[in-house]
Formats: structure tokens, sequence, C-alpha cells
């Protein structure tokens, strides 16, 4: 009821940090004026128009807890509720926010409630807001847990509205809003509604609160079943997704290739966190393989560099549990990177400091990489991967954990045989890395 009255109006886009307890009295009577239920029940008697200020009575400054209570007492404006039951879902909402969220989640209907734990976990569990897209195939799951493998469907422009509009009702009933659907204003329509928590504080209760944790698991759902589950449905989105192979499509191919990259990314993290948990690689490497067989077919006629191999995924994000899993054997399949114009090879991609940060587990891959035959001396556009390292190094000014993470991978590189006789502009190579590390770490 609530979306339906302001969906309309980005007017109400709930931004918390952005508004004051100043603003909270506009803010509701703002609310109320918008709703013609409201208005039609205030003509016939003049006490609704005391709802604003018996709200602002009682916020003590807190916004979320005014947003939660509103959208309770919208609510009972669409049943035609008396002033008398208003005042009681006034005085039933608890003070504390914490508490609030309890009662929220207590009064999901019981015929959602299963679905909602898993909702809810597997949003926690994820650390990234999802594509709606992926709560949908989650429920096709349900009934057909086969269902990510199947032949591809893609959805027409009229399927996938539909589909977006069923998921965003489903999971207001389900979650009580405590879920929100976010639109990114960038990015083709199929990805581009992302579910995530209505404010930090809900997911910080959902992970933290004991009152909550027995709701959370009802759904049958534990962390590995999560993490499966989230590798299943993410494997949908990419297979489901429009690939357009045609530059002058309606499809910005741009677009499609930077959402695609970001499903890729995030499919990579989850079956890395999945083998943690779950001890059937074999099924998780077939999740990777159907995933990889719709990557294979994307058009070469896309040759920007945003969309890069499962492999290279895995090797930049530090996802050091795929290359060392028996079932996968990334790089022994593939040990080179396709990527539209030319090659790349997975020790460049894995040493190679580039704007950002290494992860903490690079070290690793690239002493993975090199103990299987990667060559720090190989030449890849006049450069060695060695040099190339050095060089972006010395450029990026790298310091703290960065800079100790650096050390460790120009010293594995050097134990594998990194020919440290070169020079960079007339500088020596030895020199440069005394330039780059302190000298308690150069000795």
């Amino acid at each position: 009821m609530f979306l339906d009255a302001f969906q309309s109006s980005s007017a109400y886009s709930l931004r918390l940090e952005d508004l004051t307890r100043g603003d909270i009295r506009r803010f509701v009577s703002d609310l109320f004026e918008a709703y013609d239920q409201y208005q039609q029940l205030r003509s016939h008697n003049a006490e609704y128009e005391n709802l604003t200020e018996k709200v602002v009575a009682r916020a003590q400054g807190v916004f979320l807890w005014v947003f939660l209570v509103v959208r309770e007492l919208l609510e009972g404006l669409t049943y035609n509720d008396s002033m008398q039951m208003m005042q009681q879902r006034l005085d039933q909402s608890p003070a504390d926010l914490e508490e609030f969220f309890q009662y929220m989640i207590e009064s999901i209907p019981p015929v959602y409630r299963r679905q909602a734990a898993r909702t809810f976990f597997i949003t926690v569990t994820a650390q990234y807001p999802l594509p709606l897209t992926l709560h949908a195939f989650l429920d096709d799951m349900e009934t057909d847990p086969d269902f990510f493998l199947n032949k591809t469907k893609l959805l027409d422009e009229a399927e996938l509205l539909r589909m977006h509009e069923r998921m965003r009702r489903q999971l207001e009933g389900r979650t009580k809003g405590l879920l929100e659907v976010v639109p990114d204003s960038n990015g083709i329509p199929y990805y581009r509604f992302h579910v995530d928590f209505l404010h930090r504080t809900v997911r910080d209760f959902l992970q933290s609160s004991s009152e909550v944790q027995p709701f959370m698991t009802s759904g049958g759902t534990d962390v590995s079943e999560a993490w499966v589950l989230l590798c299943r449905g993410m494997v949908s989105v990419i297979r489901h997704g429009p690939i357009s192979r045609d530059r002058h499509a309606t499809t910005p191919f741009v677009d499609q290739e930077e959402d695609l990259a970001r499903c890729f990314f995030y499919l990579s993290r989850f079956v890395e966190k999945a083998l943690q948990f779950a001890n059937n690689g074999q099924a998780l490497a077939a999740l990777f393989r159907a995933a990889e067989s719709t990557e294979r077919n994307i058009p070469q006629t896309w040759n920007r560099l945003h969309h890069p191999r499962l492999q290279e995924v895995a090797i930049r994000q530090g996802a050091l549990g795929l290359l060392r899993h028996s079932d996968f054997g990334l790089v022994k399949f593939d040990p080179y990177f396709w990527t539209p114009q030319k090659f790349v090879p997975p020790l460049r991609s894995a040493c190679v400091y580039f704007s950002g940060a290494f992860p903490k587990q690079q070290p690793g891959i690239v002493t993975y990489l090199l103990e299987h035959g990667a060559n720090p001396n190989e030449i890849w556009n006049k450069l060695s991967h060695f040099q190339l390292c050095i060089k972006c190094l010395v450029e990026e000014k790298v310091s703290g954990e960065q800079q100790y993470l650096a050390f460790q991978i120009v010293a594995a590189l050097v134990a594998h045989g990194a020919d440290v006789r070169g020079k960079f502009d007339g500088v020596s190579t030895l020199d440069l890395v005394r330039q780059i590390f302190p000298p308690e770490l150069v000795s």
C-alpha cells in the first residue's frame, strides 16, 4: 500500500542521511497530504489532522523511526481505520529501532515467513546488493531446482517489467519494507534494479540480534546452502540476460559489458565462499561452467575492455580458493585470458598494481601461478611481467599494508627467477626496488 501511494514520486525516496529533525514535521505532513485516503477521512473527521503532531511528539529526532511509523499508519488509512485504531497503531509501535525491526518481522504473515527468512538470510550473506532478477530466479528454483541450467529464454521487455513489478510487491510483503528495490541510473533495464537494506541499521540488526536468529534460520537455509543458492541465482542472471551481438543494437552494448562483468565478479566471490562451506566442489564447478558457456557466446564485436574472463576476475580479486580447487583448474584449462583484442597472461593480471588495491590474497595468487609454470620474465607488450610490476609500483607510490603486499609479490617474482638486471630510464631495477620499499624490507 505504501509503495502504491508513493512509488511515482521521487521526492519521497528514502534518504535518511539527508534529513534532520527539523524536516520531520514537514515530511510527515507531506506524506499524509499526498495520500488521497487521508484527505477523504480527514474531510469527515478533523481528528485525523492531529496524526502529524502525534508522530512528531514521539519521534525523538530519529527519522528512520518516523518513516517506519508513517508507513504503518498509511496502511491503517488504506483500511479506513478509525482514529482510535490509528492511535493504537501508533501506541503499539516500539520506540526503540531494533525493537521496531523485531516487531515488523513478527508481523510477517505466516504464509510468507519461510520465503522471507530465506530472502533476509541470502541478502545478509551476500554482502552486496543483489539484482532483483536474482531474487525472482531463486523463486523459480523452488519449483525447478535445475532452473539455472535450463535452456535460456530471454525475457522481452513486457515480461521483464512484469517480473520486476511482481518481485517488488512480493519483497514488500515478505520483508515488510525492510528490504527495498533500488534503481541504478546506469545499465540496461535487465540489470537496473537491485535489492538492498532499507538502512544499514537493518543489516546490523539482522546480523547481530540474538532475538531474530531463530527466524533467520527458520527458512531452512544455512550458510553453506546460502552461498550455493547465490551461485545458482547469479548463474541464472547471467544465462538469462540479454547479449547483443550488434554494436548498433537498441540495447547499449557497453552497459551490457559492465553489468555482465559485475555479475562474473560476484559469481567468482560466491563460488569461492561456497567452497569454504560446502564439500560438493564438482557441483559448484558445474555452476561455473554453465556461466562460462554463456560467456563464450559473448560477441567479439564488444571491443572495449569492460569484460574480464572468469579466470581474470578470480585472479584480480584474490580468489585463491578457485585456483587451488581441483574441480575448477581454471589456470589449467585456460592459461590466457580472452579479451576482445588481446590475450593477457594470468601472471600479468595478478602482479600488476592498478589504481585501487591488491587483495590480501594476491601474493598467494602470484606464488600459485609461478609454481604452476608462469614466467616472470615473459615479454608482453615490450615489458616483462616483472618489469611492468615494478613500473606500476613506482608510479603508484604504494604505502602501508599495500606496500607490504607489493613487497611479498616482488619477492615471489624474484624468488622464481625474475631478472633484476634490467633498467628503467637508466635506473637499475634493484635501485627502483630500494626506492619503492623501506630499508627494513629490502636486504
